[in-house]
């Protein structure tokens, strides 16, 4: 299998197949995200999984799904996805993301029915803060060979390169190369992720301003209030992971009947001012000079009532969508 890899050529197409049959690519998007993981398949389109991991004993069962991936790597046997959010793994948004990345990336080398050697020439990532170099460092190791088992398939992958981003950078670079922003000056990113929210102003060039960078409670901390209120009524502590599943449902409903839909309103009201009135502090100085401000992420839609108060300023996108466009960035030279 390796040396299959090491004689192929890179190709200058996101997808092609060489003559020894090496599913190639010359850049390859892995978004991942405290609450989901993202990717781009074989036959182009976006996989979206539940950032969870679960290590399974040699008694556990696991099959493999359209959001479940089996791995079996350098002895360990896990499961990434809704199968590992079932059976109680760990939830990327309670760790770092930077740590979980090898194994969790594993889970995006997906084969096709008849290649299952991989060539990527760069692989790109994002990551909070590109100045916080132990970050990096950790996600740099993955460039590379990996040998391992994903859903009983066995996989050889080369990574040849790897590019490392600041989160909101992509949107933006995305953004501003689709003409999605109206006004070609300084514009930002609010990335409303389940972990954390960031925000960002960047300039035309591509430069991030970081004085002006925001960090922000995500929808974990507006989980974490509605729980605690849920936690009053009853005798337990409700899943924060259910709860966060139920908002971006839409269901509101933990369990079969214990709903939180009043609670909800009530606290996203909260914690939209909240992220309003941090960002209006902290841009005071230079909020002439913003032209707008993008908001991606899984939990974008939680902030509709932001865009449709702000005469156009706050802006949601509608095609990709706003937790695909970082995704599709990624793949933007």
């Amino acid at each position: 299998m390796k040396l299959a890899i090491e004689r192929a050529e890179t190709s200058t197409q996101p997808v092609t197949q060489t003559p020894n049959s090496v599913l190639t690519y010359r850049r390859f998007a892995f978004d991942g995200g405290n609450r989901f993981i993202k990717w781009v398949s074989p036959d182009h389109q976006p996989r979206c999984i539940p950032s969870y991991i679960k290590p399974l004993e040699d008694w556990e069962d696991a099959l493999p799904d359209s959001d479940t991936v089996i791995i079996e790597s350098n002895g360990i046997r896990y499961v990434v996805g809704q199968v590992a959010q079932e059976l109680k793994g760990k939830p990327t948004y309670q760790h770092s993301k930077a740590n979980l990345a090898q194994k969790l990336f594993l889970a995006a080398l997906e084969p096709t029915e008849d290649r299952t050697h991989i060539l990527i020439d760069t692989l790109v990532v994002t990551t909070p803060d590109t100045r916080d170099h132990q970050a990096v460092k950790r996600l740099t190791a993955l460039q590379g060979l990996h040998q391992f088992k994903r859903n009983d398939v066995e996989i050889a992958a080369k990574i040849n390169r790897v590019e490392v981003v600041d989160e909101c950078l992509s949107a933006w670079r995305y953004a501003w190369n689709q003409g999605l922003f109206n006004y070609h000056r300084k514009n930002a990113v609010l990335d409303l992720g389940g972990g954390t929210a960031l925000a960002r102003v960047i300039l035309p060039n591509g430069l991030i301003d970081r004085a002006a960078d925001v960090k922000l409670p995500g929808t974990f901390d507006l989980a974490n209030k509605i729980a605690a209120a849920l936690k009053a009524r009853s005798e337990y502590s409700p899943d924060l992971g259910l709860i966060m599943d139920a908002i971006a449902t839409g269901t509101f409903t933990i369990g079969p009947r214990q709903s939180f839909a009043g609670l909800f309103e009530r606290c996203r009201q909260d914690w939209l001012a909240d992220i309003q009135a941090t960002l209006r502090e902290t841009w005071v100085k230079q909020a002439a000079e913003i032209g707008e401000v993008l908001i991606v992420g899984g939990s974008a839609a939680l902030a509709t009532a932001l865009a449709e108060t702000s005469n156009g300023r706050f802006k949601i996108p509608e095609q990709p969508s706003p937790q695909l466009i970082s995704l599709y960035g990624l793949l933007e030279d």
